[in-house]
């Protein structure tokens, strides 16, 4: 690190770091305003803000720093500095890490002071600190790599905010998969598969960390800002940002050590650029589209893909800056159809790669199944689960009669004239979660008569009523 550039890099933008710090206090200390809320209230405000601001800086500031190389005349300056490029870039990471986490740093503990209320055990407040190091300087290293990947300022922000965004492709794709290919779910998606999502954003991951571990052991409360959903444990998502740092430092090392300055105010034609990132939206969505086949009408499905086609047109017309579909991508965009839709029809016939039928029963302390008949009956069925051996014919016919309901659900299609005549409902109860573990199916047809019969004979467990009662 060279202390002079470090010096350079404040003076040069001395009055935009200083109106940001300006800012950046200005934001936090808003809660302050308010008198009739508690100071630890507030505290927990002002550090709140000034986490989500931390983040907001982290995504900016490379773009801030890193543009004067995308241009021609200034990355030519630059790159003759009489300092070698890992000089470069470690000063400039350096001083806008240390921009971001100061300003972090001073308004967590002067907020601390001016409230009178400390983050207690002092031990985890020093953990919290240095896992928010960790964050700021992990987060600045990824937006750095993304912007870089491109030649020009404009695709810098485009790259930045599509690999940003590639979690909603992911979000949108998961919950296509469980609505449309796995009986029952009906948007409960599958425990695991639903907190993919979260894996394709640092940001969500980190947030997710410090509002419901840290936040919650360090104040010693369960509040409105802690999370307690969160799926994936820390010591994973910490490890998981760790391994994404990693990858964003060896990237850097391509795209900044090893960068030609010869390619400022270029096309972004890298690998890792348009070519890349264009083409996983294009997979993602279209895939998400094919998974939709069976639940939605085929004119509904062709304008999607009609509208997914002309996005293409657009993303090229951005990446070349001319309208035009070259033959590679005809070809992709029909790849992505077969592909997708061949997808969807394996996942179709194998009952979703078999997750229809991978439910367990023996989860928590209550197994309930719900059926209702809208003309006919309701009825409820509640088995303590250390009880399931006792009411095993019970078992036993719910769990028929959901076969039945699963295997009628992949026989029928959106364009099918048969309609369901009510839902049946199976999910755990625990002390904690009211619906774990829940499906939720159309019924087409109801229990038989003699199914029942057998079930009126558990009063104890079973609850049955008539439609108009």
């Amino acid at each position: 690190m060279s202390k002079a550039y470090f010096k350079y890099l404040y003076q040069s933008k001395r009055i935009l770091w200083n109106f940001l710090t300006l800012i950046f206090f200005a934001i936090c200390f808003t809660p302050l305003l308010s008198s009739w809320e508690s100071n630890y209230d507030r505290l927990i405000k002002v550090v709140s803000i000034a986490f989500i601001l931390a983040l907001i800086l982290s995504f900016v500031l490379p773009g801030i720093f890193f543009s004067v190389y995308q241009r021609r005349k200034s990355a030519d300056q630059y790159f003759s500095l009489p300092l070698s490029r890992k000089t470069l870039l470690v000063t400039t990471i350096g001083f806008a890490w240390v921009f971001v986490f100061m300003n972090w740093l001073l308004v967590t503990l002067l907020a601390q002071s001016i409230l009178r209320t400390t983050i207690q055990p002092f031990q985890y407040f020093i953990i919290y600190i240095i896992y928010m190091a960790v964050i700021i300087l992990v987060l600045l290293l990824i937006h750095s790599v993304l912007f870089l990947v491109a030649n020009n300022i404009f695709d810098g922000v485009v790259m930045t905010f599509a690999y940003s965004f590639v979690f909603m492709i992911v979000f949108y794709l998961q919950e296509s998969f469980s609505y449309s290919l796995v009986a029952g779910k009906n948007g409960w998606s599958v425990a695991w598969f639903s907190q993919l999502f979260k894996l394709f954003s640092p940001e969500i991951m980190v947030t997710e960390d410090v509002q419901r571990i840290f936040l919650r052991i360090f104040l010693g409360k369960t509040n409105m800002y802690t999370f307690n959903s969160a799926f994936y444990p820390p010591w994973f998502t910490i490890t998981l940002l760790l391994i994404y740092g990693i990858i964003a430092t060896v990237g850097l090392t391509r795209y900044f050590i090893r960068r030609s300055s010869e390619n400022a105010e270029l096309v972004s034609n890298d690998v890792m650029a348009y070519p890349f990132i264009v083409h996983v939206y294009l997979f993602g969505l279209m895939m998400a589209i094919a998974f939709q086949y069976w639940n939605i009408p085929f004119v509904a499905v062709s304008v999607q893909i009609l509208v997914l086609l002309v996005a293409y047109v657009v993303a090229m017309f951005v990446y070349r800056r001319k309208i035009t579909l070259s033959k590679n991508n005809v070809i992709s965009f029909i790849l992505a159809i077969i592909l997708s839709f061949g997808i969807a029809f394996a996942g179709r016939i194998t009952k979703g790669f078999g997750l229809a039928n991978q439910y367990k029963l023996k989860v928590g302390e209550e197994l309930v199944y719900s059926v209702e008949e809208y003309e006919g009956y309701k009825l409820q069925v509640r088995i303590p689960v250390n009880k399931m051996n006792q009411y095993k014919e019970v078992v036993d016919i719910m769990e028929r009669y959901r076969k039945s309901v699963i295997d009628k659900y992949y026989k029928i299609g959106a364009n099918s004239k048969e309609r369901w005549i009510g839902y049946f409902d199976v999910h755990n109860e625990t002390k904690t979660n009211k619906f774990l573990n829940r499906y939720s199916y159309n019924i087409y047809r109801p229990l038989n008569d003699r199914d029942i019969d057998t079930l009126k004979k558990y009063p104890e467990i079973v609850e049955f009523k008539k439609a108009e009662e």
